[in-house]
């Protein structure tokens, strides 16, 4: 039917018009993906064409640049692209020996043009050589349409390449002119080059591409080989002092060779010798003479400076360089007298240089010991000195010879000796006052103790005889820091906690002071093993030296702890637990220059001062077994640090305690030369629980304490003092004791604490020992100890 057949048709055009359709969509996607794969492209085009560090451009065929990189801007010294667009190549670019006319001819003649070298003129003015590759790009016509190229700057290599011919230029000219023998040889050991002064020496033998077994003996060949294996193998140059045998005999030759580089590879050796075989004779006999010369002046402890006739230094030895403070190749040459700085003792204004008197009067100085030497640093030494004149074989004077002897260290013990003479008899006349003194206080301290004992505890008046207790401590105290000073003497030990030690040590050290105290002492204060009459000492000198140092008043504090050392803490003293006490102030400080011999005895920086008080202190901290240091800062303060080790006992008596005697029985002999003494004893031993005898001397000691044991009532203990004039003393008494009784209980007695008996009285046979002056409680608790035991 008609309407069928318009309607099929219609379908039909429908389907073709979707097929068209779908077609143009799929061509539509191609050229998509297309496009997007150009613009990557192009993209990585772009970033190797920026990024390149060769310039790439393209011009017009008149030289109007089109298109450059940064590089090629940066290689004409361009500060961006957009300024290089701006100029013409065909007038700008070429330098001045450029034919342009002829590129273009045969650019557009052969197309492409590689690794052509030029001379291009950069914005400046300024020349650089290039390598440039060109191309021509002609349009669809074959009409050329753009120059491309790249352009490499290879000013640096052809400068290189100048510089390396100019230097083979200059090389061969110095091989060739050289006073000396040279050579250059390949790694196989044939000769390349060889001047004319080493082809004149080996012309019977080989020349040029000779090898050395031609030239030279085998054992030197082989030798002269081994080198050039170095040489080559290391890349560095060697040197060397070497024996080569001639027609005319053996010649001494020095010979240095290097390698000469192709590329970064040693390729060649080069040689140069020179014979010094006179200067080697010359040198060995010079040498034989400097040594005998040198060890010579080295085995002379004096320094030893020699002139020439002009007063300047010709040789110094390396006492003379230590005591100048003048490395002897700074002074030589120099005038004497601006390295010797002289100056008389007598007179310190006035200068001494004896180079200059021997110059003039040609005699002898004798050694003189009235000079004063500053050396270069600064430092002062006493000299002796002594000079004379060095003669020729003509008797003529050719220098001067100067002898110094430095004396300082003999000055200085001269000096001390005599302080410790002066000491000797301070001390002398310090043991018997001691003595004598601890003999009264100990009378007075016994009756005090009497006192006490009947009188009612915690009264005012009991209170007032502690206070006279406490200071007849401080007066035993006073004796005993007069005999430290001038004789010392090991400490006489008891186990205590230092914080009343300290307490009162300081506090009495600063009585009247404008100078506050501050104390962090914690209450668990471990023991220690001390003498507390010379610890006690060592804590006022401290806080007296703190005092001193803040004359308008202030602050001094004092801290102590418990530590653990080891050795990592740094800390000079064994292993183990020690009780640390901090002296602090806020004082003056002292110099860096000094802080390092505060310690040394006889230092001081004070008009009146001793310099004993710290190096007394430091020994006594050493002999306890610790260790005392000091910090300081000017203008900050000062501060010591005192480590003492710890003591595993119980303190023997409670610091402070107030506690009664101890009471007991039995039968005692005191031997004491002192009648206040036997007396206080005579009523304080009873009241404590002991009958007793006396006895003035060690003969009377002796018969009674025979006649007790013959009687059958032998003595239960002996009190001795340990010094009796002109009697016998407590360790002669002992001896005898003990042969008539081994069991003997006795106690040594003395007012001379420094005695080496009372450190050790058990090696000499006593069984306790008690200082005078001394308390009831402490003799009741030595007496019950005892006969305890």
């Amino acid at each position: 039917m008609p309407g069928d057949d318009q309607n099929k048709a219609l379908l039909r055009e429908i389907a073709l018009l979707h097929d068209r359709v779908r077609m143009l969509e799929q061509d539509a996607d191609e050229r998509t993906d297309m496009a997007l794969a150009a613009r990557e492209k192009e993209a990585w085009y772009r970033k190797l064409f920026n990024n390149s560090q060769i310039g790439i451009y393209r011009t017009t065929p008149g030289g109007k640049i089109l298109v450059a990189n940064q590089t090629l801007a940066d290689i004409l010294k361009y500060p961006d692209v957009e300024t290089l667009l701006t100029r013409d190549l065909e007038t700008e670019g070429f330098g001045p020996d450029f034919d342009r006319e002829q590129f273009k001819e045969r650019l557009e003649r052969e197309g492409v043009i590689r690794g052509l070298e030029a001379v291009w003129t950069t914005r400046f003015g300024s020349t650089i050589h290039v390598r440039e590759n060109a191309w021509l790009v002609r349009d669809a016509h074959g009409e050329p349409m753009f120059y491309e190229g790249t352009v490499e700057d290879i000013s640096g290599r052809r400068r290189a390449e100048e510089a390396l011919r100019e230097s083979e230029l200059r090389f061969g000219r110095f091989m060739e002119y050289l006073p000396g023998y040279a050579s250059v040889k390949d790694t196989d050991g044939h000769v390349l080059f060889m001047n004319d002064a080493l082809a004149e020496l080996v012309a019977p033998h080989g020349g040029v591409g000779s090898v050395d077994e031609q030239l030279w003996p085998v054992e030197v060949a082989e030798r002269l080989r081994e080198d050039d294996k170095l040489v080559l193998s290391g890349g560095r140059a060697l040197q060397r002092i070497e024996s080569m045998p001639l027609e005319g005999g053996v010649q001494t030759w020095l010979t240095a060779k290097f390698p000469i580089l192709q590329g970064d590879r040693p390729a060649l050796v080069a040689s140069i010798s020179i014979d010094i075989t006179q200067r080697k004779r010359a040198e060995d006999a010079l040498f034989a003479e400097k040594e005998r010369l040198d060890v010579t002046l080295r085995s002379i402890g004096d320094a030893v400076i020699t002139t020439d006739t002009d007063g300047r230094v010709a040789l110094m030895n390396p006492v003379a360089e230590s005591l100048l403070g003048w490395p002897h190749q700074d002074a030589q040459g120099r005038w004497l007298a601006e390295v010797l700085n002289l100056i008389s003792e007598r007179d310190p204004e006035a200068r001494q240089d004896p180079a200059d008197v021997v110059l003039r009067t040609g005699e002898n100085l004798e050694m003189v010991d009235s000079a004063i030497l500053l050396s270069r640093g600064g430092a002062e030494r006493v000299v002796a000195y002594s000079a004379a004149p060095i003669l020729d074989g003509e008797v003529r004077i050719i220098g001067v010879v100067l002898v110094l002897r430095d004396i300082t260290e003999r000055r200085r013990f001269e000096h001390e000796l005599a302080n410790m003479e002066k000491l000797e008899s301070i001390g002398i006349l310090a043991g018997g006052i001691a003595h004598d003194f601890n003999n009264i206080l100990t009378s007075l301290l016994g009756n005090i103790n009497l006192v006490r004992l009947t009188a009612e505890p915690d009264t005012p008046a009991t209170q007032r005889l502690v206070a006279a207790e406490k200071a007849v401590a401080r007066a035993r105290d006073l004796t005993q820091q007069l005999l430290t000073f001038s004789k010392g003497g090991a400490p006489v030990r008891t186990t205590s906690t230092l914080a009343d030690i300290v307490r009162d040590a300081a506090d009495f050290a600063l009585r009247g002071s404008n100078v506050r105290l501050d104390y962090e002492i914690p209450e668990r204060l471990w023991s220690v093993h001390v003498d507390s009459g010379q610890i006690g000492r060592v804590i006022s000198n401290l806080v007296i030296n703190a005092d001193q140092a803040m004359p308008e008043g202030g602050q001094i504090t004092i801290r102590a702890a418990n530590m653990n050392l080891s050795y990592a803490d740094g800390v000079p003293v064994r292993e183990g637990a020690y009780v640390r006490l901090v002296i602090e102030d806020r004082g003056q400080g002292i110099p860096p220059e000094i802080l390092g011999r505060v310690f040394d005895p006889f230092f001081t920086t004070k008009e009146a001062g001793s310099g004993l008080g710290l190096a007394a202190s430091y020994s006594i901290v050493k002999s306890h077994g610790g260790h005392c240091a000091v910090q300081s800062e000017v203008g900050v303060g000062t501060r010591f640090d005192i480590y003492l080790p710890v003591s595993d006992e119980a303190p023997d008596v409670p610091a402070g305690s107030l506690d009664m005697p101890s009471l007991g029985g039995g039968k005692v002999l005191v031997m004491d030369d002192d009648a206040m003494i036997r007396e206080t004893l005579g009523q304080l031993l009873p009241r404590l629980g002991y009958d007793v005898d006396f006895a003035e001397d060690g003969e009377e000691a002796i018969r009674r304490y025979e006649n007790g044991l013959s009687d059958g009532e032998p003595f239960d203990a002996v009190i001795v003092d340990l010094t009796i004039p002109g009697g016998m003393g407590g360790a002669d008494t002992i001896e005898v004791l003990r042969k008539l009784d081994p069991e003997v209980r006795a106690v040594v007695s003395s007012g001379y604490s420094d005695d080496p008996i009372l450190a050790n009285h058990q090696q000499y046979g006593f069984a306790a020992r008690i200082l005078k002056p001394y308390k009831a409680a402490d003799l009741g608790r030595v007496l019950a100890q005892v006969l305890a035991d």
